[in-house]
């Protein structure tokens, strides 16, 4: 079995790409919540809060990995770069 190297930049297309889904996925959420709470009343529709809560804390979750991987992918490409 050979192993596949992970190609940095397919992987920060894929962080980037999971970070704009979260948002998004965030984004409707808070919508379709307002929506129900107009519709069915706060008390009816509590249960309905959960959802944006947890996309927004996946997407702040992903952002801080995408960055922390950028900084990394940046510190190697300054290492590997011979010195003047």
């Amino acid at each position: 079995m050979s192993k596949k190297q992970n190609n940095p930049q397919k992987l920060g297309k894929v962080y980037k790409f999971l970070e704009r889904f979260w948002l998004i996925v965030a984004v409707v959420s808070v919508f379709l919540t307002i929506y129900i709470v107009a519709e069915q009343g706060f008390e009816n529709s509590k249960l309905y809060f959960i959802l944006p809560i947890i996309a927004i804390v996946i997407w702040m979750m992903r952002r801080r990995l995408r960055k922390s991987y950028q900084r990394m992918m940046e510190a190697q490409e300054n290492e590997q770069q011979p010195g003047t």
